[in-house]
């Protein structure tokens, strides 16, 4: 089982500084954690910077180390903005090609205030559809997760199903999260037990109840925030049990 770890808002931080990258690297590499997961924020021009990716790209494999997943956060539901972020979708996807991951992931941001979530949910299906053509001209397998912060569009297994039925490009594949599901009232196991023939990676990460405006919101009139792995309401022993029940079946890269 291979373990990664995400960069989530320090990507820009560590990849545009190649020093503070190879400390990095080597590091994690000690521990034991054999791959680095990058995160595109639609906010970050650094994956511009083609040669500055394939050092990058250099340095991960001068170590012997990969690159399992490429998150890009782009945001598909802003009023009227929906052809711009396809467009830069595509961009990312180009620009993610440069550094041979396994997998990339997509998914939705949060809902506008006169959207309603059916709606939001046919938008997202239309930016994955978008996402997977662009991953074919690079030969880029395509991934979504339950999102928590939108958590009334895609936080829970049944929120999903109903996207991936609008989804008409192929594959798709399926990365679980062992704490989005809680922003729906759902537990994580769910989702992996639904969407098991297609899943590609995990996420493993913990929440726990915060103060309003503390965090996301969530079912229920609550918020959630993150959490030290193991003391929050994740479920974390329930979904590793669950992953290693199955592990014969299936092998899934651990990030």
């Amino acid at each position: 089982m291979k373990i990664s770890l995400m960069t989530y808002k320090h990507t820009k931080e560590l990849f545009t500084d190649l020093d503070a990258l190879c400390n990095f690297l080597d590091t994690i590499k000690s521990y034991g954690i054999t791959g680095v997961e990058p995160m595109f924020l639609e906010a970050e021009d650094f994956y511009l910077n083609h040669d500055l990716l394939h050092e990058v790209l250099e340095e991960i494999v001068k170590r012997n180390m990969c690159i399992p997943n490429i998150d890009l956060i782009v945001n598909h539901l802003k009023p009227g903005d929906f052809e711009e972020a396809c467009e830069k979708t595509r961009t990312m996807i180009n620009s993610a090609s440069i550094l041979k991951p396994d997998l990339v992931m997509t998914n939705g941001s949060r809902l506008p205030e006169d959207m309603c979530p059916e709606e939001a949910r046919k938008l997202i299906a239309l930016s994955i559809n978008n996402a997977i053509e662009a991953g074919k001209k690079h030969g880029l397998d395509i991934a979504t997760e339950a999102f928590g912060i939108s958590y009334n569009i895609m936080s829970t297994s049944d929120m999903l199903e109903n996207i991936f039925s609008m989804v008409k490009n192929s594959p798709m594949y399926f990365v679980g999260d062992s704490a989005n599901s809680c922003y729906g009232g759902e537990s994580s196991v769910v989702a992996l037990e639904k969407f098991w023939d297609i899943l590609r990676h995990v996420h493993i990460k913990d929440v726990k109840e915060t103060q309003e405006g503390t965090g996301y919101p969530a079912k229920g009139d609550r918020w959630l925030g993150q959490a030290e792995l193991g003391t929050g309401i994740a479920g974390i022993k329930e979904f590793i049990e669950f992953l290693k029940s199955r592990s014969e079946e299936h092998t899934s890269e651990l990030q």
